[in-house]
């Protein structure tokens, strides 16, 4: 009887051992399970981030042109009437705020435009006006981090291009690298630059274009900070003074509210 105990007891101590040994086996396998689904976990939420990522500068890289295309002219590139004017009133309170400061406006009407599309059609008029786009892009361009000057360009509608400069104090004595801004950054220095760079146009698109260009006209006005100007009166007086240059017009009409500029309105061919 003590031996059949005896063994009995073994017996059960020999299924107690198998049966510890199979809870580690189950423990170490339930361990392995969670270190896997761990890492799938971990591999899944790599994988999301990665695609929310790619989605993230999707949506940054389209919310990019939609505002550039909110904002600009698709056929030449530079801003729209919108965004020009909103420009130009941010300069305009900017000039509120430096003493001496100016802004600079110019209106760009392009001469017998009508002629061009009738003569050669409209998808010749659409080259002439991208080209004249791209080349006020280059020459007004934004450049407040070197120079202080701030300058960009506008198409206002049909024909008509636009420009603004703010001209600070210290412009005048700022060497500016050729073919950005005027090294003369007084207004009238502004305007002859202008009809300089239309000429240089003019010429350009003369060769590519043979008989498409037929010159444009510039009219000027200018803020200062002494007698600043709303937007609309900026433009009311230099569209006034473009008109009042246009070939066979000898209207004397003011071109611009400063009073040694009254005669700066000049025809560029």
């Amino acid at each position: 009887m003590h031996r059949w105990g005896t063994r009995w007891q073994e017996g059960l101590l020999r299924r107690k051992n198998r049966g510890s040994l199979q809870e580690v086996a189950e423990a170490e396998w339930a361990h392995e399970a969670a270190d896997l689904a761990r890492h799938e976990q971990t591999v899944a939420l790599r994988e999301n981030i990665a695609a929310l990522t790619e989605k993230t500068v999707a949506l940054e890289a389209l919310e990019m042109r939609l505002r550039y295309q909110a904002t600009h002219d698709h056929l030449t590139g530079v801003l729209n009437k919108g965004a020009f004017e909103a420009a130009v009133a941010d300069l305009l309170k900017v000039q509120a705020e430096v003493q001496g400061a100016q802004v600079v406006l110019l209106l760009f009407d392009l001469n017998d435009f009508k002629g061009t599309n009738d003569a050669h059609g409209h998808s010749a008029g659409d080259k002439v006006l991208a080209g004249l786009g791209g080349h006020l892009n280059t020459r007004y361009r934004r450049a407040t981090d070197v120079t202080g000057l701030d300058s960009f360009s506008g198409r206002l509608g049909g024909d008509e291009f636009a420009a603004a400069i703010l001209l600070r104090p210290a412009d005048p004595s700022v060497a500016l690298a050729e073919g950005q801004l005027p090294r003369d950054t007084s207004p009238q220095g502004v305007l002859q630059y202008a009809q300089a760079s239309l000429f240089e146009f003019g010429e350009q698109m003369n060769i590519e274009l043979p008989g498409h260009w037929h010159g444009a006209t510039i009219g000027m006005a200018v803020s200062t900070w002494e007698s600043p100007l709303t937007y609309q009166q900026l433009f009311n007086e230099a569209d006034a003074a473009m008109y009042a240059s246009k070939p066979g017009r000898q209207a004397a009409i003011p071109r611009a509210r400063t009073p040694d500029l009254a005669d700066i309105a000049i025809e560029a061919t």
